[in-house]
């Protein structure tokens, strides 16, 4: 697949550096059940690993940003990372977010992982729209829990109120020490994240007919309905795999009351969105706790791995 004219230097560098390092990069599409394409990526595919990682990225970002950190500490640990555009989200996709088939994108990017990489354990991590999908996935009886050994979930929205969240204090990130170290990945334009109508040419948001891309609320409000419809809270159960749940102490969006409905505790002083996912010590956290669940022999170009 040709990388869409409009992509960011960031995302072409971040490429660079891996393909430097020995690692493979293989970009994937596959049609969507509910119409158009999907484009996604696997990332050191091609060397011996212990398991792979399906990413879901969060809504109005892509599937690269803003977890460039998360995906070099994830292949460092010797694991492979299955990342997908969102339905409704990705210059190189065209597919449509349409509440209605929500629930299958990530059962469609898990059979696409399985075609790929055979008989390897999947772990699954997503970050807030994406965790969502996670734990719908995961909730019983409706989800497909098989086979899958562990997740990671990063701001989970698990009560409907995100419209009444002040979404645009998460400006405020750009005060935090994470957005300057990450400038090494993203530089300083390509750190600002997709609010309303800004750089969504960069990241589209494809919604359906009654939803205004450029505001914010709409998207935000669709959200809303799938959290209600799915009731993340009482369906997905935290002990039925090893799971890791990560809140941050500033996140406007998902505050820390929602972690403790879901048993857990702000980890991290880090916001909701594009910029303070970069925080170095999330990544970290991310990447040693899936690496306690499996053990590596080798070097990281040959990791022969039981899990």
């Amino acid at each position: 697949m040709a990388l869409g004219l409009s992509s960011p230097r960031y995302e072409l560098t971040f490429r660079e550096r891996l393909a430097q390092d020995g690692y493979g990069v293989a970009d994937v599409t596959y049609p969507r059940s509910s119409g158009g394409q999907v484009a996604a990526v696997l990332l050191g595919g091609q060397n011996p690993t212990s398991a792979v990682v399906v990413c879901a990225h969060a809504t109005g970002n892509d599937k690269f940003f803003p977890l460039l950190a998360i995906y070099r500490d994830l292949l460092a640990s010797g694991v492979a990372v299955f990342a997908f555009d969102l339905d409704g989200h990705g210059r190189d996709s065209t597919h449509v977010l349409n509440p209605d088939a929500a629930h299958t994108m990530l059962p469609q990017a898990l059979t696409e992982v399985r075609r790929l990489m055979p008989g390897k354990p999947i772990h699954l991590m997503g970050q807030s729209f994406g965790a969502l999908l996670v734990m719908r996935q995961m909730a019983a009886p409706v989800g497909d829990p098989a086979g899958i050994r562990s997740v990671i979930l990063i701001s989970p929205p698990v009560t409907g109120d995100i419209t009444s969240r002040p979404v645009w204090f998460e400006g405020r990130s750009v005060l935090n020490k994470s957005y300057l170290r990450a400038q090494r990945d993203y530089g300083g334009f390509g750190l600002l994240p997709a609010v309303g109508p800004f750089k969504r040419g960069q990241y589209p948001l494809r919604l359906p007919p009654g939803y205004k891309n450029w505001n914010v609320m709409s998207y935000a409000g669709l959200i809303d309905q799938l959290v209600a419809r799915w009731q993340p809270e009482a369906s997905f159960d935290p002990n039925q795999v090893p799971t890791l749940l990560i809140y941050g102490s500033r996140d406007a969006l998902t505050p820390p009351e929602q972690a403790e409905l879901l048993a857990s505790r702000p980890c991290c002083q880090c916001g909701h969105g594009t910029l303070d996912v970069a925080e170095q010590r999330m990544p970290r956290q991310a990447a040693q706790w899936l690496a306690q669940r499996t053990q590596r022999i080798g070097t990281r170009q040959g990791i022969q791995a039981k899990t």
